[in-house]
């Protein structure tokens, strides 16, 4: 899986929408769309900020391998 991917596996995992996963990474919901679609990736700091919020590693959310 793609980072797009992943961000919107783990999004839809906790029964989330765009808005209110932008809400608690004090985001756009446009970004968040933007990533999910893989127009953009998150900074960084934001990738923290989702590595933290999903509690999973960098590992889990940069690699492209296959989610279980």
């Amino acid at each position: 899986m793609s980072v797009a991917e992943k961000i919107r596996h783990y999004r839809l995992k906790e029964n989330l929408m765009q808005k209110e996963l932008a809400e608690k990474l004090d985001v756009s919901t446009a970004c968040i769309s933007s990533w999910e679609v893989g127009r953009t990736e998150p900074s960084l700091e934001l990738l923290k900020r989702i590595r933290d919020f999903f509690a999973v590693t960098y590992d889990d959310l940069l690699n492209e391998r296959s989610e279980s």
